[in-house]
C-alpha cells in the first residue's frame, strides 16, 4: 500500500494506492479522501507513460471524445486507432480526446501489449503523444512532440463547461471534493 498526500490550490487529499498481483495481472485500487479544503475535482485517474512505440490502440468503449455532459453523441462500440487520433487537432493544444464508458483498452507495438480493464464499473480513457505537463506549455499545433505514449485511466473527469467562455458545469457533471472515490482497474500484458 501507497499513501501519498497531494495538494494544490488549498486543498489536500490522501491518496491510497495497492497493487495486487493476480494471475492476470495486476489489480490498482486507487482510494482518494479530502483532507482540506472545498470545490470540485477536474480529474481522479492514474497516469501511466509507455515508449512512444506503443502507438497501436484497441478499446471498448465511446467511439470519439465525449466528457460527462457531452457523450451522447458518441456510441459504445470497439474501435481501433494511433496514438494521434485519441486527440483532437485544436489550433492552441488543449485537454483533448477523452473517452468515456470505457470497459478496456489495448495499447500495443506490434509485438507486445498492455491492457487495461475495468473491475467495477467503466474508466474514462485518455491517450496522448504527450504528457499533460507538456501540454501545459504548449501555445501552437508546431510545439506537440511526441515524447512517449501516455495514458490516463481516469474514475471521472468534470463536465466541459467553465463558466469562462460559456456556462458553469452543470451540477450532476462535478465531482465534489468533500466525498471519498475510488478507481480500480486491471493491468495486463500479452506478447504477440
Amino acid at each position: 500500500m501507497i499513501k501519498t498526500l497531494v495538494s494544490c490550490r488549498g486543498m489536500a487529499f490522501i491518496c491510497t494506492d495497492t497493487f495486487e498481483a493476480c494471475e492476470e495481472g495486476i489489480v490498482v485500487t486507487s482510494r482518494l479522501h479530502c483532507t482540506k479544503g472545498k470545490g470540485d475535482l477536474p480529474r481522479f485517474g492514474k497516469a501511466f507513460r509507455l515508449d512512444a512505440s506503443f502507438d497501436q490502440i484497441s478499446y471498448y468503449g465511446r467511439n470519439g471524445e465525449s466528457y460527462a455532459d457531452m457523450k451522447d453523441q458518441t456510441q459504445i462500440e470497439q474501435i481501433s486507432c494511433s496514438v494521434r487520433e485519441m486527440t483532437e487537432p485544436n489550433i492552441r493544444p488543449q485537454e483533448s480526446g477523452n473517452r468515456m464508458d470505457c470497459r478496456w483498452v489495448s495499447i500495443g507495438n506490434g509485438s507486445e501489449s498492455v491492457r487495461f480493464t475495468a473491475i467495477d464499473s467503466p474508466f474514462e480513457l485518455g491517450v496522448k503523444p504527450y504528457s499533460d505537463r507538456e501540454l501545459l506549455t504548449m501555445k501552437h499545433r508546431e510545439d506537440e512532440k511526441v515524447t512517449g505514449t501516455y495514458v490516463t485511466i481516469s474514475a471521472f473527469q468534470m463536465g466541459i463547461g467553465t463558466g469562462i467562455c460559456g456556462p458553469e458545469t452543470a451540477e450532476q457533471y462535478r465531482y465534489p471534493a468533500d466525498r471519498d472515490y475510488e478507481l480500480r482497474f486491471l493491468i495486463s500484458t500479452e506478447k504477440k
